[in-house]
């Protein structure tokens, strides 16, 4: 279930104020958690099923949010607009969940179990963003200004839980298991697990501030100067409680004070409609990963340059751009291989931060309307990742990336209908380091595929609106990826109403 309203009003000429209330309330039950196994005991490709799903009926995966957050919009002139947004969400996730691991009898189904697991926790979250924009004369030519600050506070309260086990669940060493008897025709229907808060909690506090400052200034007629820098603060630590509520220490304190992140770019207009630049950017991004120890991992600092052409058509409705780049990037989060996944408490997995990872390639996109009515959105990506020796992360992604989308309005008698449709395509991805049942590890591919969708939307009148959308048309079988293996969403088909005032 989910909810929005929002009031906008112009208070005075200038100044416009927007508040809103948003709510989601999720509550899934009987959900696929964890991964579908590669190979069976014999170390041929286990070919399960694509709708196997292990975890029994009454699992479930609660989540729950609520955000208010207000807006202000105030100009000054005709050059000078001034933005203020506020936010404060308050939510909750609280789930039983089963993950099933082990590698199945070709015959008989057997060889899987289930091991399970609950989460029970809480947050906060407050942020403030204000920034002022505008132009401004300087020896005869006009510049641009933005001059903005930053701050967002997260505070996370994380229950400890003790699982109650039925009777039915086997010891597997200190954990409790449920060997599935037969995979093929496994329907889930097994005694509940239930979990209890001991008392103990751990609250993490996350807090980030900033102030900022871009320009872009014409030096001469068709070269132009884009600078800008932010000063930034991060801070983390996590403190436990005991079943008393006593405080019993700290951890995963991490901080960074004045952290400037600079970025400088040109722009050289060759013609009205075609622009070349370059441009050079300081990376320094918190993260929302966590270690084995729910502590979260410091930020990815490095550093991105790139150069390109821009390109616009049609008096600007069509653009078509292209660049090359190179990003480097330090503490990259990747999978910590030495805990099994979604062990965290909220069904999450551990993340280790390895220095080293290096993304060099080109793009291409082309998006806008090329006829009247009709519309394009299309992009190539080739991307080549290298990584230090130390990071045991399964797989890169693809090398290529093909995406096209397009939207046709009709015209005369069905001119309240579009139609669209859409194309991804990716190369192929290889997994490394994966896990044999025979021992060892081996390389799994996962070949080159394409996914298809369509599209439907009637305007019945100004405000209704009837759709009709398919994914994965061809109902195409792959994995949706290869270190948390699973398979991709099959053949989805949707429709919807929707109604605007």
């Amino acid at each position: 279930m989910a909810g929005m309203a929002v009031l906008e009003g112009d208070v005075t000429d200038s100044t416009t104020v927007t508040v809103g209330y948003q709510t989601q309330d999720n509550n899934p039950t009987g959900s696929t958690w964890g991964t579908v196994a590669f190979f069976d005991n014999q170390g041929n490709f286990a070919h399960l099923a694509r709708s196997t799903n292990l975890s029994p009926k009454w699992s479930y995966w609660k989540r729950e949010s609520n955000t208010a957050f207000a807006n202000l919009e105030q100009r000054f002139g005709d050059h000078w607009l001034l933005k203020i947004n506020t936010a404060y969400t308050r939510g909750n996730v609280q789930n039983v969940r089963l993950y099933g691991t082990g590698n199945p009898d070709p015959v008989t189904g057997a060889g899987i179990y289930l091991r399970a697991a609950a989460g029970d926790s809480k947050d906060t979250r407050r942020n403030v963003d204000a920034y002022l924009t505008g132009s401004f004369p300087l020896f005869g030519r006009d510049h641009d200004l933005t001059v903005g600050a930053q701050w967002s506070d997260l505070e996370g309260t994380t229950n400890t839980v003790a699982l109650n086990f039925p009777g039915d669940w086997a010891t597997c060493g200190r954990e409790r298991c449920y060997y599935i008897p037969n995979v093929f025709n496994w329907n889930g229907d097994i005694s509940e697990v239930t979990y209890t808060r001991t008392g103990a909690r751990r609250v993490a506090k996350t807090t980030q501030s900033g102030v900022y400052l871009a320009t872009r200034l014409r030096l001469a007629e068709p070269l132009s100067l884009i600078a800008g820098a932010r000063l930034s603060r991060w801070e983390t630590l996590s403190r436990s409680y005991n079943a008393a509520g006593a405080y019993t220490g700290t951890s995963g304190a991490y901080k960074v004070s004045d952290e400037v992140t600079p970025y400088v770019g040109l722009v050289y207009e060759i013609t009205p409609n075609v622009s070349a630049y370059a441009s050079y950017t300081e990376i320094f991004n918190p993260q929302n990963y966590k270690d084995r120890n729910e502590n979260l991992l410091a930020p990815v600092q490095g550093s991105n340059l790139e150069a390109g052409i821009k390109t616009q058509w049609f008096d600007g409705r069509l653009t078509a751009n292209a660049a090359v780049f190179e990003a480097k990037q330090d503490n990259y989060a990747v999978r910590d291989m030495s805990v099994p996944e979604g062990t965290l408490s909220d069904g999450s997995s551990a993340y280790i931060g390895i220095n080293g990872t290096k993304a060099r390639g080109w793009e291409m996109d082309v998006n806008g309307e090329i006829l009247p009515g009709w519309t394009v959105n299309a992009g190539y990506t080739r991307v080549k990742v290298t990584r230090a020796a130390t990071d045991l992360l399964y797989a890169n992604p693809p090398k290529d990336l093909l995406q096209l989308n397009t939207q046709l309005q009709l015209r005369g008698a069905l001119e309240r209908l579009s139609i669209g449709g859409g194309l991804q395509w990716q190369s192929r991805v290889q997994g490394y380091n994966i896990a044999y049942p025979l021992g060892g590890t081996v390389t799994v591919n996962q070949p080159a595929y394409s996914l298809v969708q369509f599209n439907a939307n009637y305007r019945i009148s100004d405000n209704w609106t009837a759709t009709l959308s398919v994914r994965n048309a061809l109902d195409k079988t792959y994995w949706a990826n290869l270190d948390y293996n699973n398979f991709g969403e099959p053949r989805f088909v949707s429709a919807s109403l929707r109604w605007k005032f």
